[in-house]
């Protein structure tokens, strides 16, 4: 039923703009809100194809869809049995989906979420697990990588190296060759090429080698 608000009219891209203007065409069109659990889901399939999986403004715009106040469990009892369950494993989705795209939630997240389930509720939990751990993990990996990788070739073997290789000031040397004869009917062909890299002890060790005797490269599990 909302399938068609998330297709681009006239010669629209699928792009952030038209993505937003779907999700408040829903509040606008609809004041009650119905169906917005099924307009929530679909919006989480579709923002891979908009490009908007990694915006956290796009997230707090789909929290926003919710009804404000209503899903707030007002005694022990409500809160016991999962008032409103449903809705909150929707709002658990839209975390979910965040946390798999690494989106740090925000304040605004977190006073959302407060207005939509209270305190005391699964989602309002999720966000809390997620402010703990992201903040822990986030910048855990020593060797960190592009969130976006290069598409050239030559430009991933760089990157490669430049993580294998410790050494801060060691020299990446790229040895590219002609297209060969025979490759004029490739569509885009790649030129051969090797990439190499060497920080300057291994210059220094290779100049002071005899050439006349050949290199053994020993790592630390010998075969």
């Amino acid at each position: 039923m909302h399938e068609d608000s998330f297709k681009p009219s006239g010669n629209r891209e699928r792009d952030k703009a038209s993505f937003l203007n779907a999700v408040r065409s829903f509040g606008a069109h609809n004041v009650r809100k119905r169906g917005h659990v099924d307009f929530i889901y679909l919006a989480l399939r579709k923002m891979p194809e908009f490009g908007v999986e990694r915006d956290l403004s796009v997230y707090n715009l789909l929290l926003d869809v919710f009804p404000k106040e209503v899903f707030r469990p007002r005694n022990v009892i409500q809160r016991i049995f999962v008032h409103y369950p449903r809705q909150q494993e929707c709002g658990v989705a839209v975390l979910e989906q965040m946390e798999r795209h690494g989106v740090m939630p925000s304040a605004e997240t977190e006073f959302l979420l407060i207005q939509i389930f209270g305190r005391k509720s699964y989602p309002m939990l999720k966000f809390l697990r997620m402010k703990l751990w992201f903040t822990r993990f986030k910048n855990i990996n020593p060797y960190p990588v592009p969130r976006d990788l290069p598409q050239d070739p030559l430009d991933l073997a760089k990157l490669g190296l430049r993580h294998m290789e410790p050494d801060l000031s060691a020299k990446v040397t790229v040895y590219q060759m002609s297209l060969p004869s025979d490759s004029t009917g490739m569509e885009d062909p790649t030129q051969p090429h090797i990439v190499g890299i060497q920080s300057p002890d291994q210059q220094a060790a290779l100049a002071r080698h005899n050439p006349s005797r050949p290199v053994f490269v020993e790592g630390p599990f010998p075969l």
